[in-house]
């Protein structure tokens, strides 16, 4: 039964992600799977999974050893992923398997800031009490009031 979850979730994942070579032919012409190929984009199957919020998958990856803390081309990782998309379940697994939550992008931002810039307070709050980190805030970003001028008396 084992096996056939295994052949049937790599068959799976090589129809759904084109771009991956995860399996490889071993020395005894056995097939393996690496579980932290990277695409061309530098994304993983475990980055796919957290997107596609398939929980199983990425459960059954991270048990086989997906490394949560690897960075696609433009320095995001699953995490990001998770956080942007507000699945709470992915979040905590990734966080049990050792994920990073101040880990930055190649715009500087952390899991925690996409989860805020996505509405997804939950998340925050779960990532915030997960960090060595000082927590930020949410503050309003609020219009200057315009100076008080009196007006001026012309003279005529």
């Amino acid at each position: 039964m084992k096996k056939q979850l295994i052949i049937v979730i790599a068959f799976t994942l090589i129809l759904l992600t084109p771009l991956f070579t995860p399996l490889q032919i071993n020395a005894k012409n056995k097939a393996t799977l690496d579980v932290n190929t990277q695409d061309e984009f530098g994304a993983t199957l475990l980055m796919q999974a957290v997107i596609d919020g398939n929980i199983e998958n990425a459960k059954w990856l991270l048990k086989s050893g997906a490394n949560p803390n690897i960075k696609d081309k433009a320095g995001v990782t699953a995490m990001h992923f998770a956080a942007k998309k507000g699945n709470i379940i992915i979040v905590k697994l990734l966080l049990k398997h050792g994920a990073k939550v101040n880990t930055k992008d190649i715009y500087s931002f952390t899991p925690r800031m996409r989860a805020i810039s996505h509405g997804n307070k939950k998340i925050a709050d779960v990532l915030n009490t997960n960090t060595k980190t000082k927590p930020f805030n949410i503050v309003p970003i609020m219009k200057p009031k315009p100076p008080n001028i009196s007006p001026i008396d012309e003279k005529k």
